[in-house]
């Protein structure tokens, strides 16, 4: 398993390298338009830049810093090999902002950390007529937004990053913040908790790292204090690259470039249209998901009219799970090459993944687990297991998610809820990980909803 061969760009990709000075770049892109080949390629030019200003500066024996962020793990461990090539004798950091910001953090093996208000004992008083579980995701939206000291913003903020439904009106939202979200911040300092909301923003205001070179990858899913920290770690002579595209946004985050930091112009902001991946029945797959979503600036719809290679029909399979399964282990014995093809076991979590696992085995079928894998797997073999929300900014020939039910894929009717809007992007954020083929499997009787938005003709449908 190869995380990444060697990357050229193409013609459009060129165009984004004719101004090599520093700046902070915005690119956008469509999944499978190639944003992280870009990004990586835009190392290479900035670290040949800053190479050649210090040759002419002699300064020749000032290290470089370059920093390569990324959203989750399984990413960072995806890229690093690649990045560390580029640079060679460059000393390049390749990790996630939280492992970063966790490190720095005055004291944290003296603290206890929660992931967030509902993985703390915090006792909401009221929910206000809202669901406990959106209750909890609207306060780690706050808290993930706004600095520490400017949490009032939120009372008449435009709710980026959110859906339209519920509503949060202003008088809701003085209740959520001064009956949850304060009696929360004082109840962690009495408690010595800290969350990652307070670890991610620490550096911000608190630390003097600078890089010469930065990289953020799949900023979509950043929370808007994690780009003040990764923005306040720019210099005026940094090059900063950001790749963004909100359509694969799967958390429930939002930002201005302008309230981060950043002023994006023309001039400075790239969109990258043509698929590179996807077959044309891959693309076009995952755009019916995507239908009826509204899309914001920072978001590109896949275009599958761009793709050059026609293959085969996504396959939508139903059956109990064993047959699911056995199915897939047939399909990569007697359709995949191993020896040079990939293949990738989605779930919505690893913990539905132990039946297969153990199929897998008995079948012969050497495979490695990607989620939350700091490193990327040196075992010998192409079939690997990841969750759906880990594969993100991933790619393999072949991708399969089995066991699909309403119960992982459940969602409000509103298709303005954010429920509705994280199911839809998640399931096409998996689907076009695909380079060949799709193999999508449930239970029989028992379709998913989602997957009647997908039209008869963009899967081959087989009964098990």
């Amino acid at each position: 398993m190869k995380p990444l061969g060697k990357i050229e760009p193409t013609h459009e990709q060129r165009q984004l390298f004719a101004t090599p000075h520093p700046m902070n770049r915005v690119i956008r892109g469509a999944a499978g338009s190639g944003k992280t080949t870009v990004a990586l390629l835009m190392l290479r030019l900035a670290i040949a830049f800053h190479k050649s200003n210090r040759l002419r500066n002699r300064q020749e024996s000032r290290p470089i810093k370059a920093m390569v962020f990324t959203f989750n793990t399984t990413l960072s461990s995806y890229v690093r090999q690649l990045a560390q090539d580029i640079g060679k004798d460059i000393d390049i950091e390749v990790q996630t902002l939280a492992k970063y910001c966790r490190n720095r953090y005055p004291h944290i093996e003296k603290m206890t950390l929660v992931h967030n208000i509902e993985d703390s004992n915090f006792s909401i008083p009221d929910t206000y007529g809202l669901d406990l579980t959106y209750l909890y995701s609207e306060v780690d939206y706050i808290l993930g937004r706004f600095p520490e000291d400017e949490l009032s913003l939120y009372l008449d903020a435009v709710r980026v990053g959110r859906g339209a439904a519920p509503r949060v009106e202003r008088s809701l939202r003085e209740k959520i913040l001064n009956d949850v979200v304060r009696p929360y911040q004082a109840y962690k300092k009495a408690n010595n908790l800290v969350d990652w909301n307070d670890i991610n923003q620490y550096p911000a205001g608190h630390l003097e790292d600078k890089y010469d070179i930065i990289i953020a990858d799949e900023t979509q899913d950043f929370s808007a204090n994690e780009l003040r920290t990764v923005v306040s770690m720019l210099h005026s002579e940094s090059h900063g690259t950001f790749v963004i595209d909100t359509v694969q946004k799967i958390y429930n985050r939002g930002f201005t470039w302008r309230e981060v930091g950043l002023e994006i112009r023309p001039q400075n902001s790239f969109r990258l249209e043509k698929n590179y991946r996807n077959t044309f029945e891959i693309a076009r797959l995952g755009y019916q998901l995507l239908k009826g979503i509204g899309i914001d600036a920072d978001g590109t719809v896949p275009n599958y009219d761009s793709c050059t290679v026609s293959g085969d029909l996504p396959k939508l399979v139903s059956g109990l799970y064993n047959q699911q399964v056995d199915f897939a282990i047939e399909f990569i014995k007697t359709k995949v090459d191993l020896s040079n093809e990939t293949v990738c076991f989605l779930a919505k979590s690893q913990k539905t993944q132990g039946y297969l696992k153990a199929r897998l085995r008995n079948s012969g079928i050497i495979f490695a687990n990607l989620t939350k894998s700091s490193e990327w797997p040196e075992i010998n073999t192409n079939v690997v297991l990841s969750t759906m929300h880990s594969a993100k900014g991933l790619e393999f020939d072949h991708v399969i998610l089995l066991g699909l039910s309403d119960e992982f894929l459940r969602y409000d009717e509103d298709i303005e809820s954010d429920s509705y809007l994280n199911i839809c992007k998640l399931l096409t954020v998996s689907i076009t990980r695909a380079k060949r083929s799709v193999l999508l499997g449930y239970k029989s009787g028992d379709k998913p909803k989602v997957l009647s938005l997908i039209d008869r003709d963009a899967y081959e449908y087989l009964e098990l």
